[in-house]
C-alpha cells in the first residue's frame, strides 16, 4: 500500500511537471538587451562615454554609466518601447531606439562618432569653392612626447578637386569629397581641452583663418581622413 502511494506521488509529480514546466520556463524567460558602445570608425578604439539614458516608453526607466566599458547588458526586460539616449563625441543628443516585442536576446549598437550630416547647415569649404580657389589645413599637433605640423591644401579647377597632403597629391573621387565634407563638418563641433595632446586646426580661406582645437583624444579627425583619402600610412 505504501508502495502504491509513492508511485502514485512520482506519477502526480511527473504530471505537474510536464503541464507546468512550459509556463514556468517561459515566467523565468524574459528579454534582454546587450549594448556595444564603440567608435564606428575603429571597432577596437576605446572611447569615453559618461552616460547611457533609458527610456522605456517614453517614462525613464535607468541610467548606465558604462565610462570605459563598452559592453552593457539589460536584463529581465518587459515588452516596450526601448530609447538609449546619449552624448556623442560632438556634444549632441543622439539615440538608438529599440522595440522588444518577444523574450528573447536584443542587441544594440552605440556609435560615439555619429553625426547625422543631412541635418547639418553648415556649408562646407569645399563647396564654397569657386575655379582656381583653393584653401588649406594647418594641422599642429602638440603633446607630451610629440610636436608635428602639416598642411593640407585643397584646390578647384574646372570640375577637378585635388588635394596635396605633405608629399602627396591626388585627384579626389565624388566619395574623397564627400569625406572631406563630413570631416568639416566634424570639425566645426570641436572646441575641448583637457587631454595631455591637442591638434589644433588653422583653416586658411581667402583672408580668414579659423583656428580650432581638438583636445578631447578621441575625435583624431585628421587621421581618419588621411586613411579615407590615402589609405593607411
Amino acid at each position: 500500500m505504501k508502495h502504491t502511494s509513492i508511485n502514485l506521488s512520482i506519477r502526480l509529480t511527473m504530471i505537474f511537471f510536464l503541464v507546468f514546466a512550459p509556463f514556468l520556463t517561459h515566467a523565468q524567460e524574459k528579454a534582454e538587451l546587450a549594448i556595444h558602445i564603440t567608435d564606428c570608425r575603429d571597432s577596437v578604439k576605446f572611447n569615453f562615454l559618461p552616460e547611457i539614458r533609458v527610456v522605456k516608453n517614453g517614462i525613464e526607466f535607468d541610467t548606465i554609466v558604462p565610462r570605459f566599458t563598452h559592453d552593457q547588458v539589460l536584463k529581465d526586460l518587459e515588452f516596450g518601447v526601448y530609447t538609449l539616449i546619449y552624448r556623442s563625441l560632438f556634444s549632441k543628443e543622439e539615440r538608438v531606439i529599440v522595440e522588444i516585442t518577444e523574450n528573447k536576446k536584443y542587441t544594440a549598437t552605440i556609435c560615439t562618432n555619429y553625426l547625422d550630416y543631412s541635418k547639418e547647415t553648415y556649408i562646407p569649404i569645399i563647396d564654397q569653392l569657386k575655379e582656381k580657389d583653393a584653401y588649406s589645413i594647418i594641422i599642429q599637433s602638440r603633446g607630451c612626447f610629440h610636436s608635428t605640423e602639416e598642411t593640407i591644401t585643397i584646390k578647384r579647377m574646372e570640375a577637378n578637386y585635388t588635394i596635396t597632403w605633405g608629399t602627396q597629391t591626388k585627384t579626389l573621387s565624388s566619395d574623397d569629397i564627400e569625406s572631406i565634407r563630413h570631416f568639416e563638418m566634424e570639425l566645426n563641433y570641436m572646441s575641448s581641452f583637457g587631454c595631455t595632446s591637442t591638434d589644433t586646426y588653422l583653416i586658411k580661406y581667402n583672408e580668414t583663418i579659423k583656428q580650432i582645437n581638438d583636445g578631447s583624444c578621441q575625435w583624431n579627425g585628421n587621421d581618419y581622413l588621411q586613411k579615407q583619402l590615402f589609405g593607411e600610412q
